[in-house]
């Protein structure tokens, strides 16, 4: 049998690994002499979406070790 909580901590490392690849290409994408407006909004949003994933998740495998 799986352990739930090892899934969810699985999930939680690819999803950081999502975070910092956005994370960088923010930045490449900032460092240009003239950054792409709509590419910084869709990675920002990108970015948020992946933090607000891994909050999610880290709340379902507290609340499931409780």
């Amino acid at each position: 049998m799986a352990d739930p909580q090892r899934s969810f901590e699985r999930m939680i490392e690819d999803l950081r690994a999502q975070h910092a690849a956005f994370e960088r290409a923010l930045r490449e994408e900032l460092a240009r002499p003239a950054p792409d407006d709509a590419a910084v909004r869709r990675l920002k949003r990108a970015k948020l979406t992946v933090r607000d994933r891994m909050a999610l998740i880290s709340r379902m495998g507290a609340h499931g070790a409780a």
